[in-house]
């Protein structure tokens, strides 16, 4: 059983541990690149964008949050139990049910949402794009460039100096 004062480390490296791994998370928009996209070769393409609506992403299940609930409910259940088999009980069925509430918490804390912008080119094919909001707003009918390279995004021809064609 753990003592009254290392129960408070544990449950603090639990918390660092989820925000950690939670915080490995990104965001992609039209105005943020990770860092791996510095210094290599991207493309541009003019187009506009024909419609813009708001989609849900699915957040993500790396078990980072599973892990952590498992050991977190593990060495709560354990606690609860008296002596012998009734504590090793109480360890099992605290690491499935911690393991269970760390993945819904994971995948809840990392949910969000993104516009998915459907964008025709010039020569009338069209690409759809799901991204993160900017700081603008990207609008029906507007002029926008699509940067292609390891991802695609789009923004506004005019943070480009592009004029519309």
């Amino acid at each position: 059983m753990l003592s009254g004062r290392l129960k408070p480390v544990v449950a603090l490296a639990v918390a660092l541990s989820l925000s950690g791994g939670l915080a490995a998370c990104s965001t992609h928009s039209g105005d943020t690149y990770d860092r791996a996209e510095m210094g290599r070769a991207m493309s541009l393409e003019r187009g506009t964008v024909v419609s813009v609506r708001e989609v849900r992403v699915k957040g993500t299940e790396s078990y980072v949050g599973t892990g952590i609930g498992a050991a977190a409910g593990g060495i709560a259940g354990y606690q609860l139990g008296g002596e012998g088999w009734i504590n090793a009980l109480g360890a099992v069925g605290g690491a499935v049910l911690g393991g269970l509430a760390g993945t819904a918490a994971e995948e809840g804390l990392t949910r969000d949402t993104a516009q998915e912008i459907i964008v025709e080119k010039p020569g009338g094919t069209t690409v759809v794009v799901v991204q993160k909001a900017g700081e603008y707003a990207l609008v029906p009918g507007q002029a926008v460039v699509i940067v292609r390279g390891d991802k695609m995004r789009v923004v506004p021809a005019e943070q480009y100096g592009a004029a519309p064609r």
